[in-house]
């Protein structure tokens, strides 16, 4: 499994304009800016991102068919980590581990962080938030995750030595999440049929986006 050392993330994702904390100095480039523009400088987000957001949308909309699927797994198992190698189709290496760690984590936050539940009970769990809240949050915070994964893993390397606490980290990753969650929010709304070449779209959209945000900090 991929080790990443940063916490789970914390908290609700705000929305961008509400938190006001982006860009609040446009001549000088904070952290996760220079964080982001590294890793969108020499990362290409290739097909297993939106080959996965598409089949977490297609899994979600039919849960209820798989439902006795998930009832099946063997309760010894981790039922969260299955269901998540199940979304990732073909994709391999860091890419898929990072995959893999971002839609495990999406699961647990729609679970309430609980563990050691049932294949029934995490079910229930999943249904109960979709019913409430749809299935745009999950992709939401799917993306949100595994954009904070990745920028992290990708330029650890590069800012490497940099004092870093854990009050800065939580900043760092609830500033990604937000950024994220604007640009997904935007995407997203215009999109009528979701379908694979809809997928890729969403994601081309929101990385032109999280581009246009980062230069507003050069």
């Amino acid at each position: 499994m991929l080790s990443l050392q940063q916490p789970s993330p914390l908290g609700v994702i705000r929305n961008l304009k509400d938190s006001g904390e982006i860009i609040s100095q446009p001549h000088a480039p904070s952290p996760t800016a220079l964080r982001l523009r590294e890793f969108l400088k020499k990362e290409h987000l290739n097909d297993g991102l939106s080959a996965t957001v598409f089949r977490l949308l297609k899994w979600a909309d039919t849960l209820d068919t798989t439902a006795s699927e998930i009832a099946r797994i063997p309760t010894e198992a981790d039922s969260v980590e299955l269901i998540a190698e199940a979304l990732l189709g073909s994709a391999g290496g860091i890419e898929r581990q990072l995959l893999l760690k971002s839609v495990q984590e999406a699961l647990y936050y729609c679970i309430d962080f609980a563990s050691n539940l049932t294949g029934p009970q995490i079910t229930v769990r999943l249904k109960r938030f979709l019913s409430q809240h749809g299935r745009v949050p999950l992709v939401e915070r799917f993306l949100s995750l595994y954009f904070f994964n990745a920028v992290w893993f990708h330029t650890a390397e590069s800012f490497r030595g940099e004092m870093i606490t854990m009050d800065v980290l939580e900043h760092d990753q609830q500033q990604i999440e937000n950024i994220c969650h604007e640009a997904i929010v935007a995407v997203y709304q215009d999109i009528q049929m979701f379908d694979a070449r809809t997928a890729q779209k969403l994601i081309d959209e929101i990385e032109q986006r999280l581009r246009t945000i980062i230069n507003f900090e050069q």
